[in-house]
């Protein structure tokens, strides 16, 4: 049987995105979840996201709402 976290994966990656995030956190596809339990964050907030640079300290990434768009190199 497969559960919610494999199929919310499997969407994930169907559809382009690199994992969950809210205004407060994100996460990767490959961690999903981790918030489980937090008192700040409710996983049914979450929405698909795509790995960006953090503009406050580029050498960490972190998951973002808006899907980047594919542009042709």
């Amino acid at each position: 049987m497969t559960d919610v976290r494999t199929i919310v994966a499997e969407y994930l990656r169907e559809h382009g995105f690199d994992g969950l995030c809210t205004d407060e956190c994100g996460c990767n596809v490959r961690d999903l979840f981790p918030c489980e339990g937090c008192d700040f964050n409710n996983p049914l907030d979450c929405v698909p996201g795509s790995k960006a640079r953090d503009p406050d300290e580029p050498h960490l990434w972190v998951i973002q709402e808006d899907k980047p768009e594919v542009t042709d190199v």
